[in-house]
């Protein structure tokens, strides 16, 4: 009887740190790898992997969540603006600090940012209706790759209560979630 309560334990104790090591490299964390996300956009696929070596604000954002819909159209907005306008100082050599709960990181004038715009819908007609409507830019309208399931990815990145935007290092991991205005523009005059 002990022989086989010792075993019991043994599997339970086994099986419950299996499960907290895969829990702990499929969910986001700060400082921790973002999870692996694969993108359709404008007839390409890649992974978010692959923009390893680059800042990537990553919004998520779908028809049925109208505060991400409001979200995107401001980042549509401070995207559009650090395009059109000259960024100051920050454009011409000088670094910038930026603190996240992930740790402290300084931007180098060479640092490369990437904005990528996700769409959960499983419509791609609505997606399509809902950035005519919102006038979001094309580059608003990227999408999960077929078959892969938005519940996977809200898991995946914590997305309980509401679709978030997303900072992600150069290294891959998760800096900052849900960043304001003065971080994204920040950020974005780095383009």
């Amino acid at each position: 009887m002990k022989k086989t309560m010792i075993v019991i334990v043994a599997f339970a104790t086994l099986l419950l740190s299996l499960s907290a090591a895969v829990d702990e490299r499929r969910v986001a964390a700060f400082g921790k790898q973002a999870p692996a996300v694969m993108i359709e956009q404008q007839d390409r696929e890649f992974a978010l992997e692959s923009m390893k070596g680059k800042w990537v604000v990553l919004a998520f954002w779908s028809s049925t969540d109208p505060v991400s819909r409001v979200a995107q159209s401001k980042l549509a907005s401070i995207v559009s603006s650090a395009e059109a306008v000259s960024c100051g100082s920050d454009v011409n050599g000088s670094e910038i600090e930026l603190s996240t709960p992930a740790g402290s990181y300084t931007l180098l004038p060479r640092d490369k940012v990437e904005v990528l715009s996700v769409n959960l819908d499983s419509s791609e007609r609505m997606m399509q209706e809902i950035a005519d409507i919102d006038n979001l830019p094309e580059s608003s309208c990227s999408r999960l790759k077929s078959g892969t399931a938005a519940s996977a990815v809200c898991d995946a990145f914590r997305m309980d209560n509401g679709l978030r935007t997303f900072v992600i290092d150069p290294a891959g991991r998760l800096a900052i979630a849900d960043p304001d205005e003065s971080t994204l523009e920040r950020l974005l005059c780095r383009r």
